[in-house]
């Protein structure tokens, strides 16, 4: 009878279990519809609840992808050099209330003190140096750290330090700098022997300099409606803001080691996790290499990472001690939303969805053309399918899908976002874009549209 008892109680769970893999992996079969491929993990305090992978490694030789393919993860690095940074403080060897010209003495202080948080928390006030327009004629050159430090050595600060949250991979770049500087060792010899080596991580490495990787997934990218191999880039560019090279179970191993307090105490952990306050008393939602949030009621950390042929997501709710990683070889998929909603089904709260109606052709029709957002740019809407696309001017493969879930009313996942089209005197048609923010009022912009396309 007891036997009997506890079969009828588990039951539920086993139901509910299949009932999520499932959810998961029509998701990803249905991201990865155009070849490119898609590796995911969930796990609960290490221990792995789903791995799956779909599409191909490489699409060309058509060569399926495998959990055990190894991907770029770009600014997911951020929170190993931040926890690196950590590790130091810990040590006596710095502390994050210092000025970097303590151990950058060469990099100007602006007039202004720069502390080591300030890199940690996007808050400095220095500007890009990974700035595709302005540089993109040189991402191909291998550059050294201090060839790229250079780009921006000279530059003014965009704002001053710790008044405004502006995310910058310069911050990181002169933390990989620091910490050579300290340990007087390279950034990535100090990663391979302080984590990846102590921690088992034996299929993650750093490229910087396209290094022959085995398992590598091949990166791609959307141009023209078409999947197409990703722009070449030399990986020097990325350096300790996102070189990294990892594959989902080497992840999964990093948050176990970290949340037992293996790499750093859980006291400098929970300083990393805290949001950053600014000098006029407002909260971020940043920490020191994760973003921070309320999800389905609970607390999330997250970061994605996005780099030449590569997206990439990573989020974990420290109450359930739950993991998702979402690894894609392609720069074309919205990766923070799925891996919200992999989580979200993961704990058995599935995000809200708005359900996609039709809409008359013609109505479609009306709505596109081009809108005038300032006085240089444009936001281009279009028909695709059955739905609408709306991007940039200067970036037509980095836009949006969207979909009508009521006759003014569109939505799209790959940004988070709602749009509402409003119909005025003389066809005059208005596009309101809402954008949700953490702990602050959505950002709304307003653009008027100016002829059809």
């Amino acid at each position: 009878m007891i036997k009997f008892v506890i079969f009828i109680a588990l039951f539920p769970l086993c139901a509910l279990s299949q009932q999520y893999i499932g959810s998961v992996n029509s998701l990803l079969k249905k991201y990865t519809q155009e070849g490119f491929g898609i590796a995911s993990l969930v796990s609960e305090n290490g221990t792995v609840e789903y791995k799956n992978a779909f599409g191909n490694s490489d699409i060309e030789l058509g060569i399926e992808l495998s959990p055990r393919n190894k991907f770029q993860i770009g600014s997911i690095t951020k929170q190993f050099t931040a926890v690196l940074i950590l590790k130091l403080e810990e040590e006596g060897k710095l502390n994050l209330k210092d000025s970097i010209q303590k151990y950058i003495p060469e990099f100007p202080n602006k007039g202004n003190t720069i502390t080591i948080e300030h890199l940690l928390t996007h808050t400095s006030g220095i500007p890009e140096y990974m700035d595709w327009e302005k540089f993109h004629d040189k991402w191909s050159l291998y550059y050294s750290p201090e060839d790229l430090i250079n780009l921006i050595i000279d530059q003014p600060l965009d704002f001053q330090p710790g008044e405004n949250f502006e995310y910058s991979n310069s911050g990181y770049l002169l933390l990989g700098q620091i910490i050579e500087q300290v340990t007087d060792n390279s950034f990535n010899n100090y990663l391979k022997s302080e984590i990846f080596d102590k921690i088992g991580m034996t299929n993650s490495s750093t490229d910087d300099h396209n290094t022959n990787t085995p398992n590598l997934a091949s990166g791609y990218t959307r141009a023209n409606d078409r999947i197409i191999s990703a722009e070449f880039a030399d990986r020097s560019w990325a350096y300790s803001a996102g070189n990294i090279i990892s594959t989902v179970d080497d992840l999964n191993l990093w948050y176990l080691h970290l949340f037992n307090g293996n790499i750093i105490n859980l006291t400098s952990l929970k300083k990393a996790l805290t949001p950053f306050i600014l000098n006029n008393g407002d909260s971020t939602n940043y920490g020191y290499g994760w973003y921070l949030e309320n999800f389905q009621d609970a607390e999330l950390i997250y970061h994605g990472g996005s780099i030449s042929g590569f997206y990439s997501y990573i989020g974990y709710l420290p109450k359930t001690k739950t993991l998702t990683v979402v690894l894609a070889n392609c720069e074309c998929i919205p990766y923070e939303y799925i891996g919200k909603k992999i989580t979200a089904y993961a704990i058995g709260k599935p995000l809200a969805e708005k359900k996609v109606i039709e809409l008359d052709s013609e109505l479609i029709e009306s709505y596109t053309g081009i809108y005038k957002v300032d006085k240089t740019r444009n936001f281009i809407v279009k028909k695709k399918k059955d739905h609408l696309y709306g991007y940039f001017e200067e970036s037509p493969d980095e836009g949006y899908n969207l979909f009508a879930w009521q006759e003014t009313l569109f939505f799209s996942n790959d940004i988070g976002s709602d749009f509402e089209f409003i119909v005025k005197k003389r066809n005059k048609v208005i596009l309101k874009i809402t954008i949700p923010r953490q702990d602050k009022d959505p950002l709304i912009r307003t653009l008027t549209k100016r002829k059809s396309t």
